[in-house]
């Protein structure tokens, strides 16, 4: 089990060696964590740290598992916030919630699903460990009291609708209704099966599902 991280140099920033240092502990440090949280991540990881606008806005940063082995970080050096700061803050669990995608294969280049709520489940599996592992409160894992409502919606949802507006923002204005709901849907899960982040985390999602007391609704 290894990790790489590289910084992608670009004219609009470059990171120094003191950034360079800490983001590079912080990312050694969560990846052994993780590997030792789930039994292994079974790949070379690279961390590919850059600057870019592309970053939750109330974070500044935002993490992509772009493929089995390759975690892209995104972070807005523009901001009034030194990258230290953001670093410190939501690197780590950041890269709790990629790893956890890693360790599950749920990838942007490569991942199958066979439904809609597969993704939904990957993202409530990941939020979940981040959020119980990495001391973190994350806005897309806090569901309103309605969030049974937002289950049956996404449940009518077929394998190919398109995410966007699902995971980041609807147009009624809803955000992260796929993370949210995700995290309701674990945590029914783990309080029904009596198991924690940790052990859901090697469920598939079906099974993740079922313990929430939820079943896939046949499209016809």
């Amino acid at each position: 089990m290894t990790i790489q991280i590289k910084f992608i140099s670009q004219p609009e920033y470059e990171f120094n060696d003191i950034e360079q240092q800490l983001l590079s502990e912080i990312c050694r440090e969560s990846y052994e964590q993780v590997a030792h949280l789930l039994g292994s991540i079974n790949h070379k990881v690279t961390v590919n740290i850059t600057h870019s606008p592309n970053v939750i806005e109330e974070t500044g940063c935002a993490g992509f598992s772009w493929s089995a082995n390759q975690i892209i970080w995104n972070i807005d050096t523009n901001r009034t916030e030194h990258v230290i700061d953001i670093a410190k803050r939501h690197l780590k669990p950041t890269l709790y919630h990629e790893l956890n995608h890693l360790f599950r294969g749920w990838v942007m280049q490569g991942a199958t699903i066979d439904s809609f709520m597969d993704g939904v489940i990957h993202e409530g599996i990941a939020v979940c460990f981040e959020r119980d592992y990495a001391s973190s409160h994350p806005l897309w894992g806090i569901y309103p009291e309605n969030v049974n409502e937002w289950v049956d919606e996404l449940l009518n949802l077929t394998i190919d609708t398109h995410p966007t507006e699902w995971y980041f923002e609807h147009s009624d204005g809803r955000r992260w209704i796929a993370y949210k709901t995700g995290t309701y849907l674990v945590d029914r899960a783990m309080q029904n099966g009596k198991i924690n982040a940790c052990e859901i985390s090697k469920l598939n999602t079906s099974d993740v599902l079922s313990l929430a007391g939820y079943s896939i609704k046949v499209q016809d």
